[in-house]
């Protein structure tokens, strides 16, 4: 009996000591550790301090207000939501601070680089190629923002059904990239700037390009 105690005293103590050892050679990347500035979509992850801004494209109704949503899904680390031009019945789930008049949309692209945020702040603009089109004012202001608000921990993610950059011409500021469904197979290499072998994707399936890397993934649902 104290023979088996002794050894199992031993073994659990032999385990410790090379678990210990092993911390200092195998490094855990710091993109699984848990972060207000990591978004994620399963296995898929994106940075915002490494690579800051999130493009998503895609045909309606393939899956890129559920896949926003999902970024967000019980992140109560992240708090500083705010959503631009989007219907009140989508982003049901999303715990924010809605906006839709040009007024305040350009008082808050305005307060992005004036004003520092202690926590990182996300700003969601939907329908941005609609958005382009009817309010130009809105899009040079939002075209400020991308590349100074980085600075001013405000990270934005927006939605569009094409991201071309003779539609959108703030597209290169954004160092993340998803696209769902397309028409034209030369969408995905205009939009992710790499052209997937398969394009032929389903519903809520997507390609990305993160500072992890390209891939193709599944968004859950909700």
């Amino acid at each position: 009996m104290l023979i088996d105690i002794a050894l199992f005293l031993f073994s659990a103590t032999a385990i410790s000591l090379i678990a210990n050892e092993l911390k200092k050679y195998i490094k855990i990347p710091k993109i699984q550790r848990r972060s207000p500035y990591i978004l994620r979509c399963k296995n898929v992850t994106f940075n915002m301090q490494i690579a800051p801004h999130l493009l998503v494209a895609g045909l309606s109704g393939q899956g890129k207000s559920m896949f926003v949503e999902y970024l967000f899904k019980d992140r109560k680390d992240i708090d500083n939501v705010y959503l631009v031009n989007a219907y009140r019945s989508d982003f049901k789930s999303l715990k924010c601070k809605r906006i839709n008049s040009t007024t305040n949309t350009l008082k808050l692209l305005t307060e992005v680089y004036t004003e520092l945020q202690k926590h990182p702040r996300y700003i969601i603009v939907d329908e941005l190629l609609e958005l382009s089109i009817r309010e130009p004012k809105v899009i040079k202001e939002l075209t400020k923002a991308l590349a100074v608000s980085r600075h001013y921990n405000t990270f934005f993610i927006c939605i569009a059904q094409q991201a071309t950059k003779e539609e959108i011409k703030c597209k290169s500021l954004f160092n993340c990239r998803v696209t769902f469904k397309q028409v034209e197979f030369s969408s995905y290499q205009t939009i992710l700037g790499y052209s997937p072998e398969d394009r032929q994707l389903q519903a809520r399936e997507f390609y990305y390009l993160s500072d992890c890397g390209i891939g193709r993934a599944k968004v859950p649902r909700i």
